[in-house]
């Protein structure tokens, strides 16, 4: 007998699964083979974030989806260009 939220369950885990792998595979970045610095650290941290409270926030109440690519660029430093972790601001 099928239950009623038998493919929220399958998807569920199949996405999250996916996303787990994926978040892991963005820790692979910390290895020492990698040139990189705490300001993009900062910036990917911020994305992830945002994208873990966006999609709960859906869960609460329904609302529209943006589609957001992440990109260096969609972050700023203050207006003095300092990039220290405390000035990222998103700018999308």
């Amino acid at each position: 007998m099928k239950k009623e939220n038998d493919k929220f369950t399958e998807l569920a885990e199949k996405r999250v699964t996916k996303a787990l792998k994926d978040i892991r595979l963005i820790g692979n970045l910390a290895s020492p083979n990698y040139k990189r610095t705490d300001y993009q650290i900062a910036c990917i941290q911020q994305a992830l974030e945002n994208a873990v409270a966006e999609c709960m926030a859906r869960f609460e109440a329904h609302y529209k989806q943006d589609v957001e690519t992440f990109s260096f660029d969609n972050y700023e430093t203050d207006e003095t260009g300092n990039d220290d972790i405390e000035t990222i601001v998103h700018t999308d």
